[in-house]
Order: structure tokens, then sequence, then C-alpha cells
């Protein structure tokens, strides 16, 4: 889940998104739904921010377990 939050987020800056003040919001969310959560500092710097669901992946393999 992480790695899909971390994607968004650089998809966000790739688009120059977080330019603004709604963009950097929406990195900062990503980043308090992370495992890790926000640290001590930006957690003061925005109290009130929301975090954002993500769905997770749904992964789809032609191979069997067991080898075959």
């Amino acid at each position: 889940m992480d790695f899909l939050l971390f994607k968004t987020a650089a998809q966000l800056i790739s688009s120059k998104e977080h330019l603004t003040e709604k963009g950097l919001l929406k990195i900062v969310s990503l980043r308090a739904s992370s495992n890790n959560g926000l640290s001590e500092k930006l957690e003061s710097s925005f109290p009130k921010l929301p975090s954002i669901s993500i769905e997770p992946p749904t992964i789809t393999s032609n191979y069997r377990i067991d080898g075959n």
C-alpha cells in the first residue's frame, strides 16, 4: 500500500500539482495514510489533515502456486 501512496504522490509531483496548496495537502494526506504516518513536525504543521483511503491492488497471475 505504501508503494501505491508513493506512486500517487510522485504522479502529483510530476504533474506539478504539488505547487498548489491543494496538491501539497494531497501529498501530506498520502503520507499520513502510510504505515509510518506523519512525523511530529508534519503532524504539528497539519493538525486537521484527513487521511486518504487507497483500495488494495488486485494481483493477477497466470502461474499456479504448485508450479504447474
